[in-house]
């Protein structure tokens, strides 16, 4: 009868294969419940205070915006979502849906009224009369009805108001983020175009009004602002704020919507930065569903930092 025996060291190589075995496939679990069940992000801001505050490790499921499986799924009504941001390359940010595809969203003395999340939306954002704010001042508390574009919508640029200009230019930007989407803006006084009109007394720019710096450039309010200043410094001739947007260098005049969209709110209304600002998000850039804030930790009033125990565990509604 023939005797086996182990060379020198085998056993050692047989528990390193069996370990490294058992840690690729614990890494590949974690890795697919990371990237199709559950994942975390931090929050960066106050923008959706105090549901979720800076600081905050937030729990996400992510099953609901796969791929494939958010066509069959209903999108999540009134619920806090984490997406990529349209504004910040790379960045991600978390908001309340407030209108999906296809709906009409419109606020009112600081009431949310939407197609299908009017009855949670208006509770976080309702505020009271002396809150505020006037309606030729800011877009937070009043603002026009809004029809969310869906996949298949052509928007005819060259007929939009100027708010729904610069959310269509936001939905182009997002369909083809490797793609060059500019504006150039236009003015006419009297029978006179002119896209060299210069600003001198203006409060928040002063210079040639297609020299706006990239920060203010597609920011509708801002350009709503110098709607009025126009109005105010010709009001004796005729005088309006015109645009052409540009695809790679390619002036378009119309467009047709590829994807679906979510209209997107900050539970902190009154400084959170929102689609009332930047227009509605991709719905495919919707990576996750806020549900639990793990645990909390920032600085207090004082600078020192701090761990939030009270934070700890939280669900998020």
């Amino acid at each position: 009868m023939l005797n086996y025996f182990h060379p020198p060291g085998a056993d050692v190589r047989v528990m390193v294969y069996r370990t490294g075995k058992t840690f690729i496939i614990a890494a590949a679990i974690a890795l697919l419940v990371k990237v199709s069940i559950f994942d975390t992000a931090r929050a960066a801001g106050d923008q959706m205070a105090p549901t979720i505050i800076r600081g905050d490790r937030v729990l996400m499921v992510r099953t609901p915006f796969l791929p494939l499986v958010r066509y069959f799924l209903k999108p999540p009504c009134d619920r806090p979502v984490v997406y990529k941001s349209p504004v910040t390359a790379g960045a991600l940010g978390l908001l309340r849906v407030a209108a999906f595809s296809r709906d009409t969203l419109r606020i009112d003395s600081g009431v949310v009224i939407s197609s299908r999340c009017t009855a949670r939306i208006s509770t976080f954002h309702r505020q009271q009369a002396i809150d505020v704010v006037p309606e030729t001042y800011s877009p937070r508390d009043f603002f026009d009805p809004y029809r969310i574009p869906a996949a298949g919508d052509v928007l005819l640029l060259n007929k939009l108001p100027l708010r729904d200009f610069f959310f269509a230019r936001s939905i182009i930007q997002q369909e083809h983020p490797k793609r060059r989407v500019t504006i150039k803006p236009y003015i006419l006084l009297n029978d006179s175009i002119s896209s060299d009109y210069i600003i001198t007394d203006f409060a928040f720019y002063s210079g040639h009004i297609d020299s706006v710096p990239d920060s203010s450039r597609n920011d509708w309010f801002f350009w709503n602002r110098i709607e009025e200043y126009l109005y105010q410094k010709h009001d004796d001739r005729k005088v309006a704020l015109y645009f052409t947007l540009s695809l790679d260098n390619t002036v378009i005049e119309e467009y047709r919507v590829k994807e679906s969209y979510f209209f997107m709110l900050a539970d902190n209304r009154t400084t959170g930065l929102d689609s009332r600002y930047f227009g509605p998000i991709r719905r495919s850039d919707c990576i996750g569903r806020a549900v639990m804030v793990l645990w909390s930790h920032g600085s207090n009033e004082r600078g020192k930092w701090r761990f939030r125990f009270k934070r700890l565990g939280r669900f998020i509604s």
